[in-house]
């Protein structure tokens, strides 16, 4: 490929004319660029387009942006084009795994680095639908069934490590750790961009990333980001990047799959749950009742994920080892309350680092008045503090929801 190119819409409705026949038999195609500060796109290192036929049937074609921009420290960072490539065995792992929880591809080219799928316009992003505090009753249970499967298959637990080390290797190719070390660590706390945050809370986020005990669980964490090895990792699962429907979901946007830690999907998803319940408690024009009852949903859902996660791999554990293995059940002992405990620190870190201006989750950016938002930002840095502070003594997902309920009942 002699030089990357981003497709006009133009150029998108004509390359889906040329790769997918069948649907260019539909009649005239005409595409549209989505953009990615719209509460429907929570994205700024991809072009998606929407190409649409004269039935109203379309298709989406994915363009990967070969760098971004991290606006909150003016710098830029080159993103390898082969993470497209890591995208596509994920996706379609996954559903090996887990059927019809992924898009359906239809057409991937390596070449020109572009990706033709299924339009999940018929579902909402999970992020939309909690702005507009909608419930959907499953989506704990799918979302941790997901989380659990996928974690222990593609574990050594389940994986012989001939079989392991290849499939490190084939998810190795996007090297895009640096980038989320930066982001999740580095940037979140060890130095924080001060300058680009909400001046109401400069003060107290800079007070808690100055806090040594803070700063060794930060980099503790960064460790086990950097060198655990555990499963394979989404590494960008936030609300954004799941659609929901009634009895459905569609984890997407896989191009940053990686082998980690196996509690880091798991914080990385539930901080953004976190951050919108922080959201909502700031919002002061909902009627108090019903902005109590969707923080307790909320809640319920942060724990189901995180239940069902458990279940899962549980469940998978002793559907592969059986009842016979002296080791499984001290070790698994061991090995969830560590888990906990890590889920729970990168919650804290993911939570904080989205309070930069170019990170703030739209449930943050809708609240315009800088000292509402405040409100809300100060929530989540009082319970990251405790989160990195206390979390090897919490031995439940649920000490998590009454932490997060304690501390706003005591901002109020």
């Amino acid at each position: 490929m002699d030089a990357y190119k981003i497709f006009s819409s133009e150029e998108a409705a004509a390359y889906v004319r040329q790769a997918l026949p069948e649907f260019s038999k539909k009649g005239p195609l005409r595409a549209r660029r989505l953009a990615g500060d719209s509460r429907s796109v929570d994205g700024h290192v991809n072009e998606i387009t929407r190409v649409e036929a004269a039935d109203g049937s379309s298709v989406i074609l994915k363009q990967l942006m070969p760098h971004v921009q991290l606006a909150s420290h003016g710098e830029f960072y080159e993103l390898p084009l082969t993470r497209m490539a890591v995208e596509v065995h994920a996706l379609r792992f996954w559903e090996r795994l887990c059927p019809g929880t992924t898009p359906q591809i239809y057409h991937w080219d390596d070449a020109q680095k572009l990706l033709v799928m299924e339009d999940l316009g018929r579902l909402c992003l999970l992020s939309e639908s909690i702005l507009e505090r909608r419930r959907f009753p499953e989506v704990g249970k799918q979302l941790g069934e997901f989380l659990g499967k996928t974690s222990f298959y593609t574990s050594e637990f389940f994986l012989s490590l001939e079989e392991k080390q290849q499939m490190q290797n084939t998810f190795a190719d996007g090297k895009t750790k640096p980038f989320w070390n930066h982001l999740f660590f580095q940037s979140a706390m060890l130095t924080p961009p001060l300058e680009a945050v909400n001046p109401l809370i400069k003060k107290e986020m800079a007070e808690l990333c100055a806090l040594s005990p803070v700063r060794r669980e930060v980099e503790r964490l960064q460790d086990r980001y950097a060198w655990q090895r555990q499963c394979l990792i989404h590494s960008d699962l936030h609300t954004s990047n799941i659609f929901a429907g009634e009895g459905e979901i569609k984890v997407f946007d896989a191009e940053y799959a990686t082998y980690g830690p196996v509690a880091f999907d798991l914080g990385r998803l539930l901080s953004s749950l976190v951050l919108s319940y922080a959201a909502l408690y700031a919002k002061n024009d909902v009627a108090e009742a019903e902005k109590r009852a969707y923080q307790a949903y909320l809640l319920d859902v942060i724990e189901e994920i995180y239940q069902e996660f458990d279940d899962s791999f549980q469940t998978a554990w002793e559907g592969h080892f059986g009842e016979s293995n002296p080791f499984q059940s001290p070790y698994n002992r061991f090995y969830r309350q560590e888990r906990l405990a890590d889920t729970l620190g990168f919650i804290a870190c993911a939570s904080v680092g989205r309070l930069c201006d170019a990170g703030l989750p739209f449930d943050f950016k809708e609240l315009t008045d800088p000292q509402v938002q405040a409100a809300g930002q100060r929530l989540v840095l009082r319970l990251a503090k405790e989160l990195l502070l206390n979390r090897k003594k919490m031995k439940e997902i649920s000490e998590l929801t009454a932490c997060l309920r304690r501390l706003a009942a005591k901002a109020d």
